[in-house]
């Protein structure tokens, strides 16, 4: 038998069952006993403890009925009633110390101590508070009896979590620890040892400021207090911060595992060359401030000495270091979505944006890096600036060709690389000439830097001012032009172009040198295709190329001819983003095709071409969504999203554009869901129907989607005005499609309001109109909330045959997106009526079809009801743990379980909490939170997660 002090007292059988022990004053008579443990109370003592100034009329005789009946519920194990034993002068509760959960935690406190392994201590120490349930006797917390066994058990407690809090800073949890500690600080100020082990965090951070500042709190708070000086420790400690003392490193690990990164950065695919000083200073600038932007003209480096120092710190991050490229975001509008989006948010809420990120945020010490936010340096800077006073743990790491110019901020002018002077040094001490020769080496294999080349390859780079980019230009040419021509046709292009632009900032010129004189490699050709790429906002294939820019001088067959010749040059990137080959401009590159376009007359012309091949990529992806391939076309629409969002701003900022804008946002509605993009989809459907009201059949279909995906995120309110007017357009033009879609979002509303007869009349209505107008899978996903509504009114064999034939018919034309839904909301029937293992089965199934689309919204409802399964099968932990992941998915999708079922969830919990204790469900849940996204999936799909 084992007993808890941690937390309320409690009892458990040797298996772990829970004993009850009825009456307050027989549980007070426990407490008593195990707040005295190993040691005999005496009667008179139990007496005043049970009554105080209350005594009962026979005061013996009222203790030896509670002896009696705690003998009795202790019985409950056998030879448990004999563990409360008669002693002289009264009783002892006769158990070993190990059968407490205090005597465990003194135990395995011990052995930490004892621990040579600062991660030995840790794990020992962890295992020892999860012991804590909540304050030591918890429900006796007022009872003098118990209230200095329980002050004693809160001070070993503290000095246990300062034992663990000393060994983590050994291991490297110094990032960590620093949010760790706040609350326990707070709460113990003037704890010395404590607040020496956070101080130290704080400065192996980065954050000297705040860890002196917090020194200076500690030293008033005992001034003003205790008339008190900090200890000798802490002052020797506070003098080396000042100092800067190596020491206070020493021994600084990593506790982020390299095989699994958290956050999201590019692997660098080319040689990273110099810039060790400006490495350096911007970690120094990291350290010190919470938003550093890196400045100077384009093609420096910015990019890559901000991906380079965020790779090197990342580890200082606990949730990551996260790129969010905006080079290709050109609508102020959506700068917040491309941050979510960067971050794995998929928003299905109705609030607004800025607050879902920051609730996403909250609490997570994160590095964010904003790269290219000149196009938009008003509302970066908007953005940064609220974020970070919102947010104490975000750091901010920008790019720009200007300063954000915001309080806090510290900039850092990235110069180009160094160039040595004629006659210097040994040969390839220069980083330009290093970055050169690496460069050219790899598009002529064998090339090296000579006694003889190097002086010419000095004046090159001195002639582009060391800026990387046109160093790498430069060097893509060693194969057809030697180091003299290089320099030759330099020299001529510089001046020519200084001379016509000599009022421009020197920063323009340099760079716009650099280009032109790539732009004089060019054939007219050549450069006709790189002005009409321009359009292409993430790049583009061969067929679009060949259908966007072809015409007007190019032929089609020309493309693939000129896109090599560009692609040699270094103009066009080759990426192998999927099994198709893309091409894109660097975006320096980009902007300069841009303004050649605009300056050819041409650009409103290749504008609507561009808009029209994704406009008719949407439509046929509208036709074959629901079918075989859809992961494919998934893959395909998410890599095209930057260009599909240029498209469909196109038809809201050019006049006549908003019918093309309301049937392209309408035929993306299932890439909307899937991709979890309620928000935006709705964005561009409002815009469009804004702009035009002609009653039309595109708007009709236009507003039966906007309807749909406001459904989808529980915004109700907006789905009432839509279906007033969209049904009543949809009846007069006659358009069944949008018709059977309003009646299927009313069956989602009756569902939403509990009007189970209700949405069954409506499904069935929406099923049927479907069927009339032969589509299957439509019918199959209005089948399957007619299902769900069945299941809830407890018509389960009806539920089940619906079910069954939404799953079939949706396997008969190789669909499986919508399939992966059926079978999970078909596991809730199941789950509902006890079946636990076919409820099982069928949710994993659902997870295993979901996986190639990364269904965030599918798989968040996947995992909240295995989480329900586990939780009625009595796994505890298991049921914590996907309570805690499907929580975090919720949350990055800015909503939670659709309204019919939440009841569930809550039940699920309370069940769980209950089983567990409050300190294991909350640890369990926070190892849930905390797992990224391939290990949910195997925890899920029921494999073991390291």
């Amino acid at each position: 038998m084992r007993f808890g002090v941690l937390g309320r007292v409690q009892v458990w059988t040797a298996e772990g069952e829970p004993v009850p022990v009825p009456e307050t004053k027989v549980r007070a008579l426990l407490a008593d006993l195990l707040a005295h443990q190993g040691q005999v109370v005496g009667t008179d003592r139990l007496i005043e403890d049970l009554w105080e100034d209350d005594l009962p009329a026979n005061p013996t005789g009222a203790l030896q009925l509670k002896i009696s009946r705690l003998r009795h519920a202790l019985d409950q194990e056998p030879g448990g009633g004999r563990l409360v034993a008669s002693q002289p002068p009264g009783y002892v509760l006769d158990v070993g110390p190990n059968a407490t959960d205090a005597g465990r935690f003194a135990e395995l406190s011990l052995r930490a101590q004892d621990a040579t392994d600062p991660r030995t201590r840790v794990t020992l120490l962890n295992e020892a508070l999860a012991l804590w349930r909540g304050p030591a006797f918890a429900d006796f917390a007022d009872s003098g009896f118990a209230r200095t066994a329980a002050h004693r058990l809160e001070e070993q407690r503290l000095a246990a979590l300062e034992v663990q809090a000393e060994a983590r800073l050994e291991t490297g949890e110094h990032a960590l620890l620093t949010g760790d500690l706040v609350d326990l600080v707070e709460q113990h100020p003037l704890r010395g040892r404590l607040r020496a082990v956070h101080i130290r965090a704080l400065y192996r951070a980065g954050r000297q400021a705040d860890a002196l500042a917090s020194y200076e709190d500690l030293r008033n708070r005992l001034a003003e207090d205790l008339g008190l000086d900090p200890d000798p420790e802490l002052i020797a400690l506070h003098q080396a911060i000042l100092e800067q003392d190596p020491a206070l490193l020493a021994g600084t690990a990593t506790n982020v595992s390299c095989e699994h990164p958290v956050g999201r950065l590019p692997a660098e695919v080319t040689s990273f060359v110099g810039r060790g000083g400006e490495i350096a200073r911007v970690k120094r600038q990291l350290s010190n401030a919470r938003i550093v932007t890196l400045t100077g003209t384009g093609g420096v480096g910015k990019t890559r000495l901000a991906l380079r120092v965020a790779a090197e710190v990342r580890n200082d991050f606990p949730a990551g270091a996260w790129l969010v490229e905006l080079a290709a975001v050109e609508n102020p509008e959506l700068l917040v979505h491309k941050v979510s989006e960067a971050l794995d948010i998929q928003d299905r809420s109705s609030r607004p944006p800025v607050e879902v990120l920051v609730d996403f945020l909250r609490g997570k010490h994160l590095l964010l890096l904003l790269d290219n936010c000149e196009h938009l340096i008003n509302e970066c800077a908007r953005l940064t600036e609220s974020l970070v006073r919102c947010l104490p743990d975000l750091v901010v790491l920008a790019t720009s060709r200007q300063a954000l110019r915001i309080e806090g901020e510290q900039v850092l002018a990235v110069p180009a690389l160094t160039v040595g002077e004629e006659g210097d040094g040994e040969i390839g001490q220069s980083e330009a000439v290093q970055l050169f020769a690496e460069r050219a080496s790899a598009t002529s294999p064998g090339y090296a830097v000579s006694d003889a080349s190097r002086p010419m390859l000095e004046r090159i780079c001195r002639r582009l001012d060391g800026i990387p980019l046109a160093i790498e230009l430069a060097a893509a040419r060693i194969k057809v032009l030697s180091a003299e021509q290089l320099l030759e046709r330099l020299d001529d292009r510089f001046r020519l172009l200084s001379n016509g632009m000599r009022m421009a900032p020197s920063r323009q010129q340099t760079l716009r040198s650099m280009i032109d004189w790539s732009y004089g490699l060019c054939t007219e050709l050549e450069r006709l295709l790189w002005a009409r790429a321009s359009m292409f906002v993430d790049g583009m294939d061969l067929k679009a190329a060949e259908s966007v820019c072809s015409g007007d001088g190019i032929e089609p067959a020309e493309v693939i001819d000129l896109v090599t010749g560009l692609v040699d040059k270094s103009i066009l990137i080759r990426e192998e983003r999927t099994e198709e080959a893309r091409y894109r401009l660097l975006e320096t590159l980009r902007e300069y095709g841009r303004d050649r376009l605009l300056e050819s007359g041409t650009h409103t012309r290749f504008r609507s071409r561009h808009r029209d091949w994704y406009r008719s990529l949407v439509r046929r992806g509208e036709r074959q969504w629901l079918g075989p391939g859809q992961a494919e076309l998934f893959a395909r629409l998410r890599g095209e999203q930057g260009n599909i969002r240029a498209a469909l701003d196109h038809c809201v900022t050019e006049p006549g554009g908003a019918q093309v804008g309301l049937a392209m946002a309408a035929d993306l509605c299932c890439y909307w869901i899937a991709a979890g993009a309620l928000r935006e989809g709705r964005r561009w459907l409002e815009l469009a129907l804004a702009l035009d009201d002609a009653p039309t059949v595109a708007r009709a279909r236009a507003m039966s989607v906007n309807a749909r995906l406001a459904s989808l995120q529980n915004d109700f309110a907006a789905v009432e005005p839509m279906l007033h007017e969209g049904q009543s357009l949809a009846r007069r033009l006659g358009e069944g499609q949008s018709l059977a879609m309003f009646t299927h979002v009313s069956g989602l509303r009756a569902l939403s309001r509990q009007d189970l007869p209700g949405a069954v009349v409506l499904f069935g209505r929406a099923r049927q109109r479907y069927l009339d107008m032969d589509d299957p899978i439509h019918a199959a996903l209005s089948q399957m909330y007619l299902a769900t509504a069945h299941a809830h009114l407890d018509h389960h064999e009806e539920a089940s045959s619906l079910f069954s034939d939404a799953v079939s018919t949706c396997e008969a034309h190789d669909e499986v997106w919508l399939r992966s839904y059926a079978l999970c909301m078909s596991g809730i029937s199941a789950w509902r009526t006890g079946d636990m293992a076919g409820a099982r089965e069928l949710v994993r199934e659902a997870i295993r079809l979901k996986r190639p689309f990364r269904d965030r919204l599918g798989l968040a409802m996947c995992v909240d009801v295995l989480a329900w399964i586990a939780a009625h099968e009595g796994e505890g932990g298991r049921a914590a743990m996907l309570l805690g992941a499907a929580g975090e998915l919720w949350q990055s999708l800015g909503g939670s379980l659709s309204g019919y079922l939440t009841g569930y969830h809550r039940q699920c919990e309370e069940i769980t909490r209950a089983h567990l204790g409050d300190t294991r469900f909350e640890a369990a849940k926070r190892c849930g939170v905390e797992l990224r996204m391939d290990p949910l999936i195997e925890l899920a799909l029921g494999k073991a997660v390291e």
